[in-house]
């Protein structure tokens, strides 16, 4: 077992190891998509109503392009996101992307071991009475079994998403089915119902949950076969099964009137099928978050003298892993905190993003392995710029993030979206004029 532990963390992966082919990649997503979380998340923006979430939901799809071309640049550079970070920030200055980013899959962690923990009380006490497990123990329980897969790492979790998803699809649709046959779906639907959110509420809503994923898309796509297969697997499973994984979470939330997934499968009278579909649905996208977060924190030590690869990417997942399950216990499965959330990811990852892709694909050139994997851990090599840090980076950061505090409840706006665009536009107009000649 101890083989199949995944060795690489910091390093370039070698192109004879970049096998990784489409069908696994959108499995891959696809488990990621199936999930909980995505239940609940369409289900809380039907406070704008049903058609309008829809509408929401498909302008955040087309948004969310932004973290295809991190998977892009991924396969690209077979390097994980937090190392490629490194040619727009510097050396030391990775610290600003890598520290939102592991807090982000440490929220997020926790955010889907409180909904599956949940979701898991109520079905267990439909199915045997009042015998429940306490919501503690089940934390822990449930942390242990979701990190396992990331503490194994890649080949592990694609071996996992490999068994898991195809039995996914298959339930899904069987969902669909007790839900259209037990209710008056339609009807159900056309009945006006109380908004409680506007349009470009859930619009941010959905944009801003996913900052994260451009880095981390990259981390997950840097051993696969070619960048259009990165690219295509991405965009092919969020579009069909993550939609469909929104819009059930919509529908179910008409008809039960709350967001609660463990509600809508409990009054679909799924039984223990139901109970089978939270467990894996949550299991296939929580396995994710602590070996991405692994992954940044590994990254982010790299360089000192004491650990010159970082901290080993085990023990980083295993800290993810506990810090995630401690803030589930403190309470972040809620509406306030979901949005609590979305804004910090919307002012720290939002303009990151931004600065990123500017720098990569507009400034470094084409091809494939366009940056020196060398240089990005080398002390005055070509990354380090200014004692380390890229100045221009830092200051169009701080912009950003100004920016999106300021008008984070500035709804039309959309600042996930519209704060990445401002901070990359004006990154590489600087990096033109007075970061010329770090070009």
């Amino acid at each position: 077992m101890a083989e199949l532990v995944e060795k690489r963390s910091v390093d370039r992966i070698p192109d004879g190891e970049r096998t990784t082919g489409f069908w696994a990649l959108f499995m891959l997503w696809v488990g990621f998509s199936i999930s909980v979380a995505r239940l609940w998340q369409g289900g809380i923006i039907t406070g704008a109503g049903f058609w309008k979430a829809i509408l929401a939901l498909f302008i955040a799809q087309v948004f969310w392009i932004y973290i295809a071309i991190g998977a892009v640049m991924g396969a690209a550079e077979g390097l994980p996101g937090t190392m490629i970070m490194r040619s727009a920030f510097g050396v030391r200055g990775r610290v600003i992307p890598s520290v939102p980013l592991i807090i982000g899959t440490i929220g997020w962690f926790g955010l889907q071991l409180g909904i599956t923990a949940s979701a898991l009380e109520i079905l267990i006490k439909s199915l045997y009475g009042e015998w429940s497990v306490p919501i503690q123990v089940q934390y822990v329980i449930w942390g242990i079994l979701m990190g396992m897969v990331s503490i194994y790492g890649y080949k592990v979790v694609m071996w996992f998403q490999k068994f898991v998803s195809p039995l996914l699809l298959l339930l899904i649709p069987w969902m669909i089915y007790k839900m259209f046959n037990r209710y008056d779906v339609l009807a159900e639907l056309s009945r006006p119902k109380e908004v409680t959110m506007g349009f470009f509420e859930a619009v941010t809503i959905l944009s801003g949950g996913v900052l994260a994923m451009l880095i981390a898309a990259a981390d997950s796509s840097r051993y696969a076969r070619s960048r259009t297969v990165a690219f295509g697997s991405f965009m092919v499973a969020t579009w069909f099964v993550g939609t469909v994984m929104f819009v059930i979470g919509m529908m179910g939330t008409v008809i039960v009137g709350v967001a609660d997934p463990a509600s809508i499968v409990d009054r679909l009278g799924l039984g223990l099928l139901g109970l089978l579909i939270v467990v894996l649905s949550a299991w296939s996208t929580n396995c994710m978050n602590p070996y991405w977060g692994g992954i940044a924190l590994s990254t982010l030590t790299t360089g000192n003298k004491w650990l010159p690869q970082g901290i080993p990417r085990v023990i980083s997942t295993l800290f993810v892993v506990a810090v995630g399950t401690i803030t589930a216990v403190m309470g972040i499965y809620s509406i306030g905190g979901i949005k609590t959330f979305v804004n910090v990811l919307a002012g720290t990852l939002g303009p990151a993003n931004g600065i990123i892709i500017a720098d990569y694909f507009f400034l470094r050139g084409k091809g494939k392995n366009k940056l020196d994997a060398d240089e990005l851990v080398k002390v005055n090599g070509k990354y380090w710029y200014s004692g380390g840090w890229n100045l221009i980076a830092l200051v169009v950061w701080i912009i950003g993030v100004a920016y999106s505090m300021i008008f984070k409840n500035t709804y039309i706006l959309i600042t996930p979206v519209s704060t990445q665009i401002i901070s990359g536009i004006l990154y590489y107009v600087l990096m033109k004029t007075a970061g010329k000649k770090y070009l």
